[in-house]
């Protein structure tokens, strides 16, 4: 029980009021390059109240994940999004998985 208690607070980021300021939800697993980071890959999607009113977001720009959703139900590819928000495949991928469980 504690090593899942473990593994779910350190998806969480406290202030220095010992609140907690942002979270890092868990979501399925998806194809994650050898070069990155298992814990940046964890860390791909946040939620924070001060960062888009606390919607789901991809952390290094803020972009959205409902948008990556809602693009890539329109038809347009993984490729043209990472493009157009300057990230990688990958992470336009992990968006789109969290966002299809959440």
């Amino acid at each position: 029980m504690k090593t899942l208690l473990e593994d779910y607070l350190e998806r969480i980021d406290w202030g220095t009021k010992k609140l907690p300021i942002r979270l890092y939800p868990f979501s399925r697993r998806f194809p994650v390059p050898n070069e990155v980071s298992l814990n940046r890959a964890f860390r791909l999607v946040v939620i924070d109240p001060h960062v888009s009113f606390g919607r789901p977001v991809i952390e290094r720009k803020g972009i959205s994940t409902a948008i990556i959703s809602d693009r890539i139900d329109a038809g347009e590819s993984v490729q043209d999004l990472a493009e157009d928000y300057d990230l990688e495949p990958w992470e336009i991928s992990g968006a789109l998985i969290y966002e299809k469980a959440a």
